[in-house]
């Protein structure tokens, strides 16, 4: 296998759509026109924006990580000091005890997050917090923690990257299908149809398929550790006091296609492991891929949690927000909508715009 064929991207998903596209747009035009900014002098809009980070991947590791949970160091250190210059920057905690007193936080309040555990966490992202000053908190998946296991979806991306096969035949009700990974199409076909598989896949059922593929493909070499393992998390508790440890639950399972019981054990258990591993009783929850279900908040409620975020953002966080379905956006890579997107202008102006249009 040569070079090339092993720096080779793989797809990882379909163009967005035409609409998603021009909003984007819209929303660019509306911060540097500064549109947003009067929005947030003449309107009452005050309220938090929850940010979502994966991994902050070095040169080194980020072939590796699938795109779509990676974002360059410069741009985070950008967005970093742009927080801490122009935002609000509090701690989750600090929300949470806002919203029960019934307080609305400021316009430009932001919190920041991550979820899984990636180990450049650590080495990448702490540093840059912890020169200027800026609390943030991490959602653990504790199974994998203790595995020092890399995410089922970086395993596969780096799977399809660095393989040495191009055939790729899988048995089975759900995923039963004979790929051809030469044609580009074909390949993104795959990864997104065996992404659908494993995301809703138990940890078991993920290992087994995963090996298959692996073993299919032969790759010419393997990942290296991407994933923190509980001397790791013991370090960032010890060395960033600002990073808060939160619950992902043990090992990353869709909350919304399994049982009671089984949502139940998710988070029992990776509450537990989160506190005899670190001395530390978490009160934060990531639902994991941002799905969860009436079965998935009962258990959440029931656990204790404080606080549970899930992925959209149709309102900024201010009283009233259910606090076990907290609004979460990604940090987009764009300086311009990240800008806007902290502004508290988001996403009132444009929903606002686009309804009236």
């Amino acid at each position: 296998m040569n070079e090339s064929r092993t720096l080779a991207q793989v797809p990882t998903g379909a163009r967005k759509p035409l609409r998603r596209r021009a909003l984007r747009a819209f929303q660019r035009a509306l911060y540097w026109s500064g549109a947003s900014a009067a929005f947030v002098r003449a309107t009452p809009v005050a309220g938090a924006t929850i940010l979502m980070y994966h991994s902050v991947p070095a040169p080194e590791t980020a072939p590796w990580i699938d795109p779509r949970n990676a974002l360059r160091p410069d741009v985070f250190r950008d967005q970093m000091e742009f927080l801490a210059e122009h935002r609000n920057v509090i701690s989750m905690t600090n929300l949470a005890k806002t919203l029960a007193r019934g307080d609305t936080p400021s316009a430009g309040s932001v919190v920041i997050t991550f979820d899984d555990g990636y180990l450049d966490n650590l080495t990448v992202a702490a540093p840059i917090l912890e020169r200027l000053g800026l609390p943030a908190l991490l959602y653990l998946p504790t199974g994998y923690i203790s595995r020092a296991e890399n995410q089922w979806v970086d395993r596969l991306y780096g799977a399809l990257r660095a393989r040495t096969v191009d055939r790729l035949t899988l048995p089975g009700p759900r995923v039963s299908h004979d790929w051809d990974l030469s044609d580009r199409g074909v390949l993104r076909a795959a990864y997104a149809r065996l992404c659908g598989v494993l995301i809703v896949a138990d940890w078991k059922t993920r290992e087994q398929l995963l090996i298959e593929i692996s073993g299919q493909l032969s790759p010419i070499a393997s990942p290296p550790r991407l994933t923190m393992d509980w001397d790791d998390v013991r370090t960032l508790v010890r060395t960033h006091s600002s990073f808060e440890m939160g619950l992902h639950t043990v090992d990353h399972t869709d909350l919304s296609a399994v049982t009671d019981a089984q949502c139940r054990s998710e988070i029992r258990g990776c509450m537990a492991e989160l506190e005899r591993e670190t001395c530390t009783a978490a009160s934060h929850f990531s639902y994991p891929y941002g799905r969860s279900s009436d079965a998935a908040r009962r258990a959440v409620f029931e656990s204790g949690i404080c606080t549970a975020v899930v992925t959209e953002s149709t309102t900024l966080v201010r009283p009233g927000v259910d606090c076990l379905a907290l609004p979460r956006v990604e940090s987009p890579a764009s300086n311009t909508l990240f800008r806007y997107q902290t502004s508290g202008a988001h996403p009132e102006l444009s929903m606002r715009l686009v309804q009236r249009s």
